[in-house]
Order: structure tokens, then C-alpha cells, then sequence
């Protein structure tokens, strides 16, 4: 694994464990003091830590396919990370070029 992945990882983990003290610690003061607290404040906190956390999963996914594909061997760092990405747009942007031309055959 790339150093640069080896960050990504840390991060990823330190997000899920900030994350998971976050609903320990929302649960407790809801059980403390119930309906006193703004619980759409507490929601809204977790849901913002989860798409973050879903966000660079999906990153770390992307990086890791184009790399076991060998298109990215010898590159690094963010322009790795971009490359993955531009790679990830153009097979998307193909695939539904394909969808379209098919539904037009019919």
C-alpha cells in the first residue's frame, strides 16, 4: 500500500471512531436530558460525518480500481488521485454513450 493510502486509511479510521463517539455521545445526553436538547442539530452532525466518511470511501474505491488495472502505475500522489478520477468520469461518460446509442437502435 502507498504511503499516500496508508494516510488515507488513517484518516478513514479517525473519521469512523469520531464519528462513532459522536452517536455515543448524542445517545447519552439524549438519554440525560431528552427532548430539552435539538436532536435535528445531533442528526444533522452524524449525517454530515457519514458523507464525509462515504465520500472517501468511494475515493479510496476509485484510486484502488484504477490502480489494479496498472493505468496508473508509476504516477503518485494527488495527480494519481486525479488521473483515477478522470479515468472514472471517461468509463462513465462511455457507458452512457453506449446506453444512449443502444436505446436509438431500437
Amino acid at each position: 500500500m502507498t504511503e499516500n493510502g496508508q494516510t488515507k486509511n488513517n484518516e478513514l479510521r479517525k473519521l469512523e471512531e469520531e464519528l462513532q463517539e459522536m452517536k455515543d455521545l448524542h445517545k447519552s445526553l439524549w438519554d440525560t436530558y431528552g427532548s430539552e436538547l435539538c436532536a435535528g442539530e445531533m442528526i444533522a452532525e452524524e449525517n454530515a460525518l457519514e458523507k464525509k466518511i462515504k465520500e472517501l470511501k468511494l475515493k479510496e474505491e476509485i484510486i484502488k480500481k484504477w490502480e489494479d488495472s496498472g493505468l496508473l502505475e508509476g504516477l503518485d500522489g494527488d495527480f494519481n488521485k486525479n488521473i483515477a478520477k478522470i479515468f472514472e468520469n471517461q468509463q462513465k461518460y462511455i457507458i452512457k454513450e453506449g446506453e444512449e446509442d443502444d436505446g436509438m437502435d431500437s
